[in-house]
């Protein structure tokens, strides 16, 4: 499985049929997919995808796999 993930930094993105403001994160755990993202304000914006590890999450560092 792939997550992906689109968090919102700052600003209000519309992504589908979503309005996401600051601070607000979109997850999705599909394999194929398109997505058309529109600014309805300046805004920045993060896109982070990756394949779970399977490790621990661990509350203190170092984070090193």
């Amino acid at each position: 499985m792939v997550a992906r993930l689109i968090y919102i930094v700052s600003g209000t993105l519309r992504c589908g049929d979503e309005n996401l403001e600051a601070i607000q994160a979109l997850l999705f755990d599909i394999q194929e997919l398109k997505l058309l993202l529109c600014a309805v304000t300046d805004c920045h914006f993060m896109v982070a995808y990756g394949v779970p590890n399977g490790e621990p999450i661990v509350q203190y560092g170092p984070f090193v796999d």
